[in-house]
């Protein structure tokens, strides 16, 4: 296969990536000759401080990316590699994502810690009235427990 024929079939499946990104993350974009400057990986999610390393390729050799992404990793961001699966259509790619397990620990901190305060924030009397219910129930399994 020709270089250029690489590079846009890379390039075709990071916009891709991107385009799909952008619902989580609206200023998600690519990293132009990523490797080459300052910047590495070929996707950057900046809200939500990640970066991905994406891959298109007829083998898989996920190690071997693996080891890549880890050489591009800075302990600021949390890094993925993205790949599309072989077998599928260029046209509608079915992509994957690995990533290390502390960094999906990461994630779900953030998650519980985002939602949370936005829980809290969006309705006060809910949560007003929601601890009531619960000092009440602890009330009563006291009371319970007494006889």
């Amino acid at each position: 296969m020709k270089n250029v024929t690489r590079k846009v079939k890379g390039a075709k499946f990071e916009r891709f990536i991107v385009e799909e990104l952008k619902e989580l993350d609206e200023k998600t974009y690519r990293v132009f000759g990523s490797g080459a400057g300052l910047e590495k990986a070929d996707i950057r999610c900046p809200q939500l401080n990640w970066v991905l390393e994406a891959k298109n390729h007829k083998n898989l050799v996920i190690v071997d990316w693996i080891e890549q992404m880890k050489r591009q990793d800075n302990d600021a961001n949390i890094s993925m590699l993205v790949f599309k699966h072989p077998k599928s259509p260029d046209i509608n790619p079915e992509p994957y994502i690995v990533l290390s397990l502390y960094d999906l620990f990461e994630i779900t901190r953030q998650n519980a810690n985002i939602s949370h305060t936005e829980e809290i924030k969006d309705d006060r009397e809910l949560s007003y009235k929601l601890n009531n219910v619960k000092t009440a129930v602890n009330q009563l399994l006291k009371y319970i427990k007494k006889d």
